[in-house]
């Protein structure tokens, strides 16, 4: 029987790292995608140091938002995991750091006119999702909910989960 390989989209942030690793004790082949590629290790681990088991994960650079990124690393898979999302819309980021005032961020946070997202449904095969941000920020909508869509589309394997 050949063996099970799961690919873990957000696979270098605290949840999907933590699943890479669990996947990799099972014997599954696992690939991990992100922007970063490689987890900052003393971010997602007590320790900066790459763990032991993280030698057997392939940690690919790909953006959830373009499918041509990440379409090679889904062939064979028998799972798939999309373990990506944002708890606040706003990029409290920029405040906290100086980048933005208060007052911006919070309009930005509570604006009835915010941009939104686009329907993935209505999407043209193999369109990336663009941020409707004028500064590139993702909407909670797309970071949370469409950015999936694609993802099975192409995935088209045996099983797939979203984690939020």
């Amino acid at each position: 029987m050949a063996s099970k390989r799961i690919v873990v989209a957000g696979g270098s942030g605290f949840l999907g790292s933590r699943i890479c690793k669990h996947a990799v004790a099972r014997g599954w082949s696992v690939t991990s995608l992100s922007r970063s590629g490689e987890p900052r290790w003393d971010v997602v681990t007590s320790s900066p140091e790459k763990p032991g088991w993280a030698n057997s994960v392939e940690w690919a650079k790909a953006d959830i938002l373009k499918p041509s990124t990440y379409k090679p690393f889904l062939k064979d898979a028998s799972a798939v995991v999309h373990t990506m999302g944002i708890l606040l819309e706003a990029d409290y980021k920029g405040v906290v750091q100086g980048r933005e005032s208060i007052i911006s961020g919070l309009q930005r946070a509570f604006s009835s006119s915010r941009l939104g997202s686009q329907n993935p449904l209505q999407r043209k095969e193999g369109e990336a999702l663009e941020p409707k941000e004028k500064d590139g920020q993702l909407t909670y909508e797309i970071m949370n909910r469409d950015s999936g869509t694609p993802l099975t589309k192409k995935g088209r394997c045996e099983s797939y989960t979203h984690i939020q």
